[in-house]
């Protein structure tokens, strides 16, 4: 058992060392840049729609308009500093043949 503990708490210790990816709204599978190629920085959150369905700058309707990722990030209600709903974009793995492969 005392081996056992000794194990266990290297290797706690070795994957707490290990840096950390930052969570950026870029890599999300959420995140959405805005059609006319702006700049990443404005870009919208697919998690977090307007619930009132009116922009509160124009007051024109919108049913397919979301919160902006810097909105979402500085709100702890949404996603927060912490990125605490965060999911990373799928990627699709191409085989050498240019062949796709599928995640398993």
């Amino acid at each position: 058992m005392y081996i056992f503990t000794i194990l266990l708490s290297t290797f706690l210790l070795v994957s707490s060392l290990k840096p950390k990816e930052p969570k950026f709204c870029v890599n999300c599978r959420y995140f959405l840049p805005l059609s006319d190629g702006s700049k990443l920085e404005y870009g919208r959150c697919s998690l977090f729609p307007y619930s009132s369905g009116k922009f509160f700058v124009d007051g024109i309707s919108r049913s397919t308009d979301f919160y902006s990722c810097s909105t979402a990030r500085t709100s702890n209600s949404m996603c927060g500093n912490h990125a605490s709903r965060y999911k990373k974009k799928y990627t699709r793995k191409i085989h050498e043949n240019n062949e796709e492969l599928e995640d398993k």
